[in-house]
């Protein structure tokens, strides 16, 4: 165009570009110096060009480029993008310094895309609109620049497990994992994934307030992010904003003096429904329990009709309507736990946690429920472990496992496990076992009564409203619905224990039951000796 031309289009921009200029630097004597550079390379590039189709998209891409050299150029200068970074602290800023340098060195397109993406804010329908490209176009183009940044800056890995908060110390999937048993872990083996989470729930935050917080740059951040909206741990509000989207609970101190006064009540009202001899006098046999001990099979059915029978309301009809489907087919309720204080554990406060485990019916027709608590010596053993020896057990009670040299480890296995014990010379089972499902095994066992049911409601309302404030507001429902079934809560059943032993309903037990006590396997065939 010629130069009068030029000239009454340049007049039109050069307020525009000043308040591009001061937007970006919010600085008004750098952002003169910026927009006089922007000027100069716009003015050139309209003599030079015979017609212009989009003038405001070409004015744009020149005021990007010239932006991208000066920020380059000015490097070192503190006072550029405050906006981005606030905080004074010398490893926050060589962060970005180091950020805004590589920049200079990527492609011109895929600096206008990385620099209109995380510093203009500008989602990616908006900068494909801008720059007249498609929207795959600039998805590429995004993620090869945020590649090369993390490749040129340092070892990602470096940053993904920087420690910056306390991190999760356990992990709870309650719901159906998927036919490929991922879990909740699995996702947030990178202490960043946890603080993202960490960041985002007690209030949802951008991408960029969240790289502020954990002072780590914008661009290692979006990919987590995405990767944790995808299988629905986050999710990203109408604003820009993600919020974490599963619960993250810190530990309640337990109020132990109530704890034993609902065990008492327990005690009073419930535990004297349970009839022992009906489960031992049916016409056929039904419970196998290792030398005949009434003590051992009454510590076993106690613990477990509480766990089953002294339920308000069933979870399934309350949680499923919390759980997540996720990528990889599971859906459940997912809970992470952190501990900040690190307080020392008091003693009579346990990690106790009860399961029920299904075995492939078709291959072994076994189910076991184990409920881990201060009265037992059992030995951690993971999953797996768990499978095959619970197969290996199926094997010895069927007459399957011979005394055979080879199967020296498999009895081994069993010994440690407190599964089988010596009785003279030979071996038997060492645990409670129903011929029984466990469906049927449970209708022998005694229905909670109203009275009791009244008080258990009202001890799930008083556990939330103390609890409610570790949830966050977006969590606060389903922080009511796992308040539920107080009653029969893994803390109350060691109370109720501790309280029959006090008042002799219970024996202690021997040093050998003390390794499967409350453990009790369901299948098909019982022990034929012992």
């Amino acid at each position: 165009m010629n130069k009068e031309v030029a000239d009454r289009m340049i007049e039109k921009y050069i307020y525009k570009i000043y308040g591009f200029s001061l937007t970006k630097t919010m600085n008004i004597d750098i952002a003169e110096e910026l927009a006089s550079n922007i000027t100069f390379e716009v003015y050139k590039s309209f003599l030079k060009s015979a017609e212009i189709s989009n003038l405001d998209g070409f004015v744009w891409k020149l005021a990007c480029n010239v932006y991208s050299q000066f920020v380059a150029k000015e490097v070192n200068h503190k006072c550029i993008h405050q906006n981005i970074n606030e905080d004074n602290d010398n490893d926050v800023e060589e962060f970005y310094e180091r950020i805004r340098y590589e920049i200079a060195f990527l492609s011109k397109i895929q600096r206008e895309v990385i620099l209109l993406h995380y510093f203009d804010k500008l989602k990616i329908t908006e900068i494909a609109e801008r720059l007249s490209l498609s929207l795959g176009t600039v998805k590429w183009h995004l993620h090869e620049a945020r590649n090369s940044l993390k490749s040129n800056y340092l070892d990602e890995s470096e940053i993904m497990n920087k420690p910056h908060k306390p991190i999760f110390t356990e992990m709870i999937n309650l719901g159906y994992t998927g036919s490929w048993g991922i879990k909740m872990d699995h996702y947030f083996q990178r202490n960043l994934s946890q603080n993202i989470v960490l960041s985002a729930y007690h209030g949802a935050k951008t991408s960029v307030e969240i790289a502020k917080e954990l002072r780590v740059p914008v661009v290692f951040i979006e990919d987590e992010i995405n990767h944790l909206m995808e299988n629905g741990f986050l999710t990203q509000e109408p604003n820009s904003k993600y919020s974490t989207n599963f619960c993250i609970i810190k530990p309640v101190n337990e109020n132990w003096e109530r704890v034993k006064e609902y065990a008492k009540i327990v005690c009073e009202i419930y535990i004297p429904l349970i009839d022992i001899k009906a489960l031992t006098k049916n016409k056929e046999q039904i419970i196998y329990t290792p030398n005949q001990d009434m003590n051992f099979l009454l510590w076993s059915i106690i613990t477990y009709a509480c766990s089953r029978k002294l339920r308000t309301i069933d979870e399934r009809d309350i949680w499923g309507k919390y759980f997540v489907k996720r990528r990889d087919g599971g859906d459940y309720i997912a809970i992470a736990k952190i501990d900040e204080d690190k307080t020392p554990q008091k003693d009579n406060e346990y990690k106790n946690t009860d399961s029920i485990t299904y075995l492939n019916p078709d291959v072994y027709p076994i189910c076991y429920w184990e409920f881990h608590s201060k009265f037992d010596e059992r030995k951690y053993s993971r999953d797996n472990e768990n499978y095959q020896i619970f197969e290996t057990f199926y094997d010895f009670i069927i007459g399957k496992l011979s005394r055979e040299p080879k199967n020296i480890y498999k009895y081994k296995l069993l010994f440690d496990k407190g599964l089988i014990v010596s009785k003279g010379n030979t071996e038997i089972a060492n645990v409670i076992i129903s011929k029984l499902s466990l469906e049927r095994f449970e209708e022998l066992l005694p229905e909670i009564p109203d009275k009791l049911k009244m008080i258990g409601t009202e001890l799930d309302e008083i556990r939330f409203e103390e609890s409610k404030s570790i949830y966050a507001p977006q969590m606060k429902e389903l922080g009511r619905a796992l308040n539920i079934n107080s009653l029969a809560g893994s803390n109350i059943r060691v109370a109720i224990l501790n309280y029959l032993l006090d008042i002799g309903i219970l024996k202690p037990l021997k040093k050998n039951q003390k390794l499967s006590v409350n453990t009790i396997m369901f299948c098909d065939k019982l022990p034929d000796r012992g």
